[in-house]
């Protein structure tokens, strides 16, 4: 397309102008020697190109002006086809520059002698003029051309816009939208503002949008924003970037994620390798094979799960089996232990809070660990040690499926699969009233309890040789089996501590080997499960063929055992707090339900011994 193409009603309004001016006819062509624009007869040929046109062709040669004022007596006449055969009695021919270059030309005729006379005696003015109008319509095309630069600059930026993962919002400095890109309009379509979202205030759509700091040149990174979209509420993760010239704020750009996908960024993102199966899920116990079996038929429900079991028997793992077995398999498993949490704290953990809810509160507010679990699971670990104030918030998270934050004032739905999990017996805690009734039934929809580690033998074996692989690919060394009285020695101990012991214990014995040794001998392994109980040391016998194993133990109770075994420990090493985080760690208990335990079997230090 030539250049004044572009401008053909800005070129005839400039020729019904000059016309008008000079009662002359005027016809403006272009490099092609096309007509653009015409008055009088020539209107009829716009588009067409000229027949001779040996005149105009010179001007656009030589990009000077030529005055005609004999048709067919000038010099350039000789050489036109249509020689003779001229209507007009004179004319002005000047060029239309642009860029250096000749884009056209302005043609004004005189048909009479009268006309031609006029032209004479104004022909300097006249080509001024005519030169002032060539400028003018070029200026016109600069214009155009510069539209249609920001046109496609606009096009591309939209475009690549739209290719953000992110919803884009351009405000005004009075705080209107301007610019919205289309995932934003997709993530607020449906509500109220969506039909007319550009020109809209910003506080219309976000009402907590931060106008006045934002406006004050103010910049904001991951703000919290909340919209309604037919009538539900939603949550938005913005970045607020004020925008400036000449010193001044003259809008922003808002960059709006979802909530929601957020937080499975997140998720995906921090725990890639999380993942645990029911075939990671060691046993060969035909009734833990039974337990599989049916925790695994359970994972397709939403209904509640309530573990129970000693601490250190796998309960967790059985819960993430549950889950990564499930539906909501792509989606969080948030876990986290109701006992390690102080009580003040444990309602702004679970359920989350809002901005300024008490002092010390973050600035933005947080999300609870029921919102972060939002379409997944949440693994309620020691349920049992929820006061229980909380037990009746519970109770009504699990009936309404819905939350209140700490200092909120808005119930915000959840989708969450809830699995508990207690050592305790919530039987007797409802008879003792430290536990609701009404929420313990809520819990044990689906009851599994596992089993401890005295009452699965045939399970001993199999999973100290995958802690074996395990930590000898850690800690560098070679160990590939148990010596027959190491194995003897851990079939016969009490494990109160369960799966998570053994696995300490096999770490310890791996630690205490050479890198040159393959089998982990009883001599590495800790000294409760050399000594095995207090009263009874078989360390001595086992190592000797006079004293062949197994040696009667001593019948007592779990708790006596317990009470035995906590208190052999003190001895051994130390009533100090960090002693007593070691052992602890040890039983595969949190330190507050060790510190619970020696209250309840009235274990006094000055009663320890080593």
């Amino acid at each position: 397309m030539s250049d004044l193409r572009k401008i053909v009603s800005v070129a005839q309004e400039v020729a019904e102008a000059i016309k008008a001016a000079f009662q002359m006819d005027v016809e403006i062509i272009d490099a092609e020697v096309k007509r653009i624009a015409a008055t009088g007869s020539a209107k009829k040929k716009i588009g067409a190109a000229m027949a001779y046109g040996t005149v105009t062709r010179h001007v656009l040669q030589n990009t000077e002006p030529i005055v005609i004022h004999q048709p067919g007596q000038e010099d350039f006449c000789l050489a036109c086809q249509g020689y003779g055969k001229c209507t007009y009695t004179g004319g002005i021919i000047v060029p239309i520059l642009y860029k250096n270059r000749t884009i056209g030309t302005i043609n004004v005729v005189a048909y009479d002698q009268q006309r031609m006379q006029v032209l004479q005696q104004n022909q300097t003015g006249l080509i001024e003029f005519l030169n002032r109008m060539a400028e003018l319509m070029t200026s016109k095309i600069a214009e155009q051309e510069l539209y249609e630069e920001q046109i496609r600059v606009n096009s591309a930026l939209l475009t690549l816009i739209n290719t953000i993962s992110n919803g884009v919002l351009s405000i005004d400095q009075e705080g209107r939208i301007r610019q919205a890109n289309s995932l934003a309009e997709q993530m607020l379509r449906g509500s109220e503002q969506a039909a007319a979202m550009e020109g809209m205030l910003v506080t219309s759509v976000f009402p907590d949008f931060p106008l006045a700091e934002t406006l004050n040149a103010k910049e904001f990174k991951s703000y919290e924003l909340a919209a309604k979209v037919n009538g539900k509420g939603y949550r938005y993760i913005a970045d607020i970037k004020p925008v400036t010239a000449d010193d001044a704020v003259t809008g922003a750009v808002v960059s709006i994620v979802d909530y929601e996908n957020m937080k499975q960024l997140a998720f995906d993102f921090a725990t890639p390798n999380r993942q645990i199966t029911f075939q990671e899920i060691i046993c060969e116990t035909p009734h833990m094979q039974h337990i599989k079996t049916i925790a695994s038929r359970i994972a397709q429900s939403n209904s509640t799960v309530l573990i129970t079991g000693e601490s250190g028997t796998g309960k967790e793992m059985f819960a993430r089996a549950i889950h990564e077995e499930s539906p909501r398999s792509k989606h969080p498993f948030i876990a986290i232990n109701c006992g390690a949490i102080p009580e003040a704290l444990i309602e702004s953990e679970l359920f989350g809070y809002e901005k300024g809810a008490f002092t010390g509160a973050h600035a933005k507010g947080k999300p609870g660990k029921f919102e972060l679990a939002n379409k997944g699971t949440i693994f309620l670990d020691e349920i049992g040690t929820m006061p229980l104030y909380l037990q009746v918030k519970l109770l009504r998270v699990l009936q309404t499926k819905e939350i209140d934050k700490v200092g909120g004032t808005e119930a915000i739905p959840i989708d969450v699969r809830v699995i508990a999990a207690t050592n305790n017996n919530l039987e007797q805690m409802v008879a003792e009233g430290t536990f609701r009734q009404d929420l313990y039934y809520r819990l044990h929809v689906i009851p599994i309890q596992i089993p401890p580690l005295r009452e699965r033998k045939m399970d001993i074996v199999p999973l100290a040789q995958h802690f074996i692989r395990r930590y000898s690919v850690l800690l560098e060394r070679n160990i590939q089996a148990l010596s027959e009285e190491a194995r003897l020695a851990m079939e016969a101990y009490h494990w109160p501590g369960n799966i998570r012991e053994l696995e300490n214990s096999i770490e310890y014995a791996i630690n205490l080997s050479h890198p040159d040794e393959t089998i982990l001998r009883l001599s590495q392994l800790p000294s409760a499960i050399k000594n095995n109980l207090q009263d009874h040391t078989i360390v001595e016998h086992l190592e000797t063929p006079d004293h062949p194993f197994p040696l009667e133990q001593s019948i007592l109770s779990k708790q006596e055992y317990e009470k035995r075994q906590i208190t052999h420990l003190l001895a051994e090493w130390g009533t100090s707090t960090t002693d007593k985080k070691r052992i602890a760690r040890q039983l595969g208990i949190s330190l507050p339900t060790l510190y619970r335990k020696i209250r309840h079997y009235q274990i006094e230090n000055h009663r320890l011994s080593k």
